[in-house]
């Protein structure tokens, strides 16, 4: 039986137009196959998949495409599952963790992608993409130095990382304080 996939946790903002180091390491490691781009964090996805497209272009990716759903119905029926069909890899965009999981957790969508990174298949997430990977996840919380209980808010993610809670965009939006608290309140993980 194959390891899991590597995955690739992404704190948001990554150069889309310069090196491009992120990008290439994922394109490296979907070798010249099928890369999934999940525009689903988003409520306007409208431009998100434009984007990845110019900033893959000339790394090496085989075949570029998008997953999106508007509903969680949508996950249900062939179309969303036949995308993924033949996938080296899916890569989460930016957007809302929570929209993320409440569209596609527990459904035959997620259990796809489950599926394709025990397989081997590489899974990437940048800002609430990769929020949504570990098993409890940060939905908000205000940034700053300290916190108070009550003020975070944490739900379950797809857990294809356990014992750790991803914040994203840290150092830039000053998140330490609600890092910290998260921790705080969940002491067994490493933040």
């Amino acid at each position: 039986m194959p390891e899991p996939g590597p995955l690739i946790i992404i704190g948001g903002h990554e150069d889309k137009e310069g090196k491009r180091l992120i990008l290439k390491e994922v394109a490296n490691r979907v070798r010249h196959g099928k890369l999934v781009i999940a525009t689903v964090a988003s409520q306007e996805p409208d431009g998100y998949f434009d984007a990845y497209r110019r900033a893959f272009k000339g790394l090496g990716v085989g075949e570029l495409v998008e997953l999106y759903v508007r509903n969680r119905a949508e996950t249900l029926g062939d179309d969303a599952l036949a995308v993924l069909d033949g996938a080296a890899g899916v890569f989460f965009t930016g957007g809302d963790q929570l929209r993320i999981s409440s569209q596609i957790g527990d459904t035959p969508v997620e259990r796809r992608i489950r599926e394709i990174h025990a397989a081997g298949g590489l899974i990437a997430g940048t800002s609430a993409g990769a929020s949504v990977m570990s098993d409890t996840m940060l939905v908000g919380g205000a940034s700053g130095e300290s916190h108070r209980i009550g003020d975070l808010h944490i739900a379950a993610g797809m857990s294809l990382i356990r014992g750790v809670i991803i914040d994203q965009h840290f150092a830039e939006r000053g998140r330490i304080g609600r890092l910290l608290g998260a921790v705080a309140q969940n002491p067994r993980v490493l933040g």
